[in-house]
Formats: structure tokens, C-alpha cells, sequence
């Protein structure tokens, strides 16, 4: 039963590492002066903040929400939820805002990457389980490092 368990809490690790997304939520608030704030994930190669007037010269804010939306597809993220309401905090004017929220899977990376050569691989050094260096001829176990940095232990008799 325990087996099953861990096995099934690994799995679920797994697909969770794999189901990670990256979130972007764009604020976006159509006034006289119109702006749009970025929080989250946001890419390195975009600004948080945004002055529609004065970063997009466009004449209204719903071309200017349009091109921060293009911005961010062009960086892997597609709209997961929008929604928009009208906030009339006094009676005199009213403003709309929309709040999107954005995602983009995470890719993993590897750390780690294997370096292809084309390289004859060659016996650097041989040690005892000491790790004191020892020549080829000494019985006993002895670990073989080779050029490409990978290691062998064998014995000599």
C-alpha cells in the first residue's frame, strides 16, 4: 500500500512539474488618462507600467490594451480570463476597467547539458579508494578517470 502511494504522489509531482504555467494580469483603466499596469510574470523585454498616450500614440484605450495583448502573445502567453466593469467612483465621471489574466506554460530547463566531442577519450588519472594517486600496475581497486570526466572502477589482480 505504501508503494502505491509513493507512486502515485510521484506521478502527481511529475504532471505538476510539467502542468506549470507562467501568469501575467493586465490592469487596464479607459479614462481621461488612460494607463495599463502589468503584474507577474512579465517579460523582461516589457515595461510594468504603461501610458497608452505616450508608449502606443494611439487614440483610444482599447487599441492600446490591443497592442500590450499582441506584446504579450508574441511572448507565449494567450488570455485564460477577461473581465470588465464600469467604475463609477463618483457621479461626475465614470471609467471603465478590464483586469486579463494571461498564461504561458513553463518550459523546463536543464541545467545540465551533454557536450558532444568528437574527441578520442583518454585515461587522465587512476586512484586508490583513498584517493591517493596510484600507477596502473598496483593490485587492488582502482578508479580510472578519463578525459570526457566520466570515472570507472575496476579491479587489478
Amino acid at each position: 500500500m505504501k508503494r502505491v502511494l509513493s507512486l502515485i504522489f510521484l506521478c502527481g509531482m511529475i504532471v505538476g512539474a510539467f502542468a506549470q504555467k507562467s501568469y501575467v494580469t493586465v490592469y487596464c483603466k479607459q479614462d481621461k488618462d488612460n494607463f495599463i499596469i502589468l503584474s507577474g510574470d512579465v517579460p523582461s523585454t516589457m515595461k510594468k507600467e504603461y501610458l497608452p498616450m505616450n508608449d502606443f500614440h494611439c487614440y483610444n484605450g482599447k487599441d492600446c490594451i490591443g497592442q500590450v495583448l499582441n506584446l504579450l502573445a508574441e511572448n507565449g502567453f494567450t488570455v485564460e480570463q477577461m473581465n470588465s466593469s464600469l467604475d463609477s467612483y463618483n457621479s461626475s465621471s465614470s471609467s471603465l476597467v478590464t483586469v486579463f489574466l494571461l498564461s504561458r506554460p513553463v518550459t523546463p530547463s536543464n541545467a545540465v547539458q551533454r557536450v558532444a566531442t568528437d574527441e578520442a577519450v583518454t585515461e587522465v588519472a587512476r586512484y586508490n579508494l583513498q584517493g591517493v594517486p596510484i600507477p596502473a600496475k598496483e593490485k587492488g581497486i582502482q578508479i580510472v578517470v578519463y578525459s570526457n570526466y566520466t570515472t570507472r572502477t575496476i579491479i587489478v589482480e
